[in-house]
Parts: C-alpha cells; sequence; structure tokens
C-alpha cells in the first residue's frame, strides 16, 4: 500500500540526520506506478540487474542519483550501465 510506505519513508526520514540519502530498491517493487511514486519521495534508486536499469530508463526516472550494485553483471550491463 504506497500509504503504508510513505509513512515509512516519513518515519526514515524523521529518525535520520539531515543529508542521509535514501535510495528505493527498485528489485522490492519495479512495478511502474510504484517506481512513479518512490521517485518523488527518495533520493535516488539502487537498480541489481540491468532488466531494472532498462525499466527505469523508460519510465524516464534515469535523471535520478542510481546506483547499480550486486554481483554477477554481465560486460553488456556494466557497459549499459556506465552509458
Amino acid at each position: 500500500d504506497w500509504f503504508v510506505a510513505k509513512a515509512r519513508i516519513e518515519r526514515f526520514r524523521a529518525a535520520m540526520p539531515q543529508g542521509v540519502a535514501l535510495h528505493y530498491a527498485v528489485k522490492a517493487n519495479p512495478f511502474l506506478p510504484i517506481l512513479q511514486g518512490m521517485a518523488g519521495e527518495v533520493d535516488g534508486l539502487d537498480l541489481a540487474s540491468g532488466g531494472e536499469l532498462e525499466r527505469v530508463t523508460a519510465a524516464n526516472l534515469d535523471h535520478l542519483p542510481l546506483s547499480f550494485a550486486g554481483p554477477g553483471k554481465s560486460d553488456g550491463e556494466l557497459h549499459m550501465a556506465l552509458a
């Protein structure tokens, strides 16, 4: 539920010092409306695969700070992330 997620973001922001960045892990739920909602609430997106990067790019959310972490990346995924 979006209201639960928003409340948790607000609790996180209230508990952490100002300047601590919050990134949403796209693998948690890559559903487009969730991504678009999160993009307005978080400081960036955490990606774990080329598919997640393609989804974020297709949703025009690649203007946000992105992290691309985790094991097992193909050369193609790494090149796509660097581009």
